[in-house]
């Protein structure tokens, strides 16, 4: 079995080799190290995750130093666990069930247009009247 650690404030300029070896210079020995990156970008989000063997010691109390940087590092948190639940009921399964609201739409989902409102003088033409 591994442990997943969080390691946060990486240096966007370090890649993952960087940071296996960073912690094998500590004397740790990690397994698929990540570096979390910004979908659209591309550039790193300046966190990551990598495995340890359950038998090495957790190196959560050493600093480590990368560029000039310390890492955070911790245990990393099951994604499920520490999710808050809302106590919301969940919407039903299925197609939305019609409102008193869509009953006054055309069947294009528009509201029906007011007289007189949302027109201006130009639109009703020239000598228009109520």
């Amino acid at each position: 079995m591994t442990k997943r650690l969080f390691v946060g404030n990486i240096p966007h300029t370090l890649d993952e080799a960087g940071l296996s070896r960073a912690f094998e210079d500590v004397g740790v020995a990690v397994t698929n190290p990540k570096i979390l990156r910004d979908r659209e970008t591309g550039n790193p989000r300046g966190f990551g995750f990598v495995d340890i063997p359950d038998e090495q010691r957790t190196p959560e109390t050493e600093t480590i130093e990368v560029m000039g940087r310390l890492l955070r590092i911790e245990m990393a948190k099951d994604p499920d666990q520490d999710r808050p639940r809302s106590s919301r009921p969940r919407r039903p399964e299925g197609p939305a069930q019609p409102t008193a609201m869509d009953d006054s739409r055309d069947r294009r989902g528009r509201k029906p247009e007011r007289p007189g409102r949302g027109r201006s003088r130009r639109d009703r033409g020239v000598g228009d009247r109520w």
